[in-house]
């Protein structure tokens, strides 16, 4: 490993506060995580510290003056929106200082974003932090439209997770189901009470997650749906073992590789989610899981009644051989050999 100082700039989840805890800084803090053991050297900059905005950027800048003469390469990690805030602040300080600069975008819908910008932060963009010597994206989509873009040095570094060891993937098919999520209408929740009421009583859904947009709870009492309340996230991969299948009909705009599929592809557990945004790199149909249209409650009973105990096993197996491709230890040792190589 090389003896660079990198500077990383993230926002991480805030121990009791669970507003923080999101994609991006559940990342950003299995990044830190793997850094930390490894001989990599590096000062953290916390994006999200204060609440208050304004103190925030500046209490940012402060901080971002006083440790990068430190530092030999800027490593901004921030997603869609902030990118147009603090990319081009992040890369003038780059320039100013001499130092290297690695971006790395957070989610998916990267072209939506930058369509909706002005020309003018199109092209400020463009010549800021798009000119990144390393731009590092989560999913194939937004590689794909930044690519074209003329970005020069970019590569996809997908949603990850820990490996977890002595996974049993031969446990019988019992049609237990579980979501997992913010519960809210464009997470699918609707399309799986709707659906829940033309299965078969022997049949088990239960819904975890915390309740956002004002969505109503009493939906619940008269479905076949029990919602069980908010998880820890130490407490994620102990229930999803206790379920066979994996649900999240979403259309959120945001999603980019939900990070509960590739939690429960860990554990070898199958999915059946909507073929939107970027969640066909994380499942693929017919191989680890299904993939059905958005707001369709109709093909989510379809999907749901497709697992059975002759291919559960299998579907259960492929879990765990795509999951490699989401494999913490594999996917940062890869990002670690690209950093190596920033001159």
């Amino acid at each position: 490993m090389d003896k660079k100082v990198y500077l990383l700039l993230g926002s991480l989840p805030i121990e009791g506060n669970e507003k923080s805890y999101g994609g991006a800084t559940i990342l950003m803090r299995s990044l830190v995580d793997y850094l930390h053991h490894t001989d990599f050297q590096y000062f953290l900059i916390s994006l999200n510290k204060n609440s208050n905005i304004i103190v925030n950027y500046v209490r940012i800048l402060f901080y971002l003056t006083i440790k990068i003469g430190k530092a030999n390469v800027l490593f901004l990690n921030i997603s869609n929106n902030g990118a147009f805030i603090l990319g081009p602040v992040a890369y003038c300080f780059s320039k100013v200082f001499k130092k290297k600069m690695v971006f790395r975008l957070f989610g998916s819908n990267f072209e939506k974003n930058f369509n909706l910008k002005s020309k003018l932060v199109q092209n400020i963009a463009i010549n800021t932090f798009l000119k990144s010597d390393l731009v590092i994206v989560e999913t194939v989509q937004n590689h794909d439209y930044i690519d074209k873009l003329g970005v020069k040095e970019i590569i996809q570094l997908p949603n990850v997770r820990k490996r977890i060891s002595k996974v049993v993937v031969d446990k019988e098919f019992s049609k237990r189901f579980v979501f997992i999520s913010h519960v809210k209408e464009s997470k699918g929740v609707l399309e799986i009470i709707k659906a829940s009421k033309l299965l078969p009583e022997d049949y088990t859904i239960d819904v975890y997650g915390p309740i956002k947009e004002k969505f109503d709870i009493n939906l619940f009492k008269n479905s076949n749906v029990i919602y069980r309340g908010v998880l820890s996230p130490q407490e994620v991969i102990a229930t999803l073992l206790k379920y066979d299948v994996i649900l999240l009909p979403s259309f959120y705009q945001g999603e980019g590789h939900p990070g509960i599929l590739v939690e429960a592809m860990s554990v070898g557990i199958p999915a059946i989610s909507t073929n939107w945004n970027s969640i066909s790199d994380v499942v693929e149909d017919g191989y680890n899981g299904f993939l059905i249209e958005i707001k369709n409650s109709k093909a989510l009973v379809k999907a749901i009644l497709s697992f059975s105990q002759d291919i559960y096993p299998i579907m259960s197996e492929n879990s765990i051989q795509k999951f490699k491709e989401f494999d913490q230890e594999i996917v940062y040792r890869e990002l670690a050999s690209k950093l190596s190589l920033i001159q």
